[in-house]
């Protein structure tokens, strides 16, 4: 059954990045669909909200292995600092401009 439930779920991720996907990145040289946020900072008060960038994808395509490799978005570079799967098939690649 795990088989299946594994199936279902690389499935499912597939389809939201095919539906909300803003841009094609080169993840160590390989072409990776995703979503990108660049982080920026919103006002609310006095305080300021945002963060690093981030890009979200299939967690197929963000192995491990690939911390501290280069995504390139749009042109600019930015550093793999961190790739935290969700558990739901999709991971959550934290950047840092290179």
């Amino acid at each position: 059954m795990a088989n299946v439930a594994s199936a279902i779920e690389t499935a499912t991720a597939a389809q939201a990045v095919a539906a909300f996907s803003n841009c094609t990145a080169t993840l160590d040289g390989v072409l990776v669909d995703g979503i990108f946020d660049n982080g920026s900072a919103a006002g609310l008060g006095n305080m300021m909200l945002g963060g690093n960038p981030t890009f979200t994808c299939c967690s197929a395509d963000a192995p491990s292995s690939k911390r501290n490799k280069t995504l390139v978005v749009s042109g600019t570079s930015y550093t793999v600092r961190e790739i935290k799967p969700d558990g739901t098939g999709m991971s959550v690649i934290e950047l840092e401009a290179a």
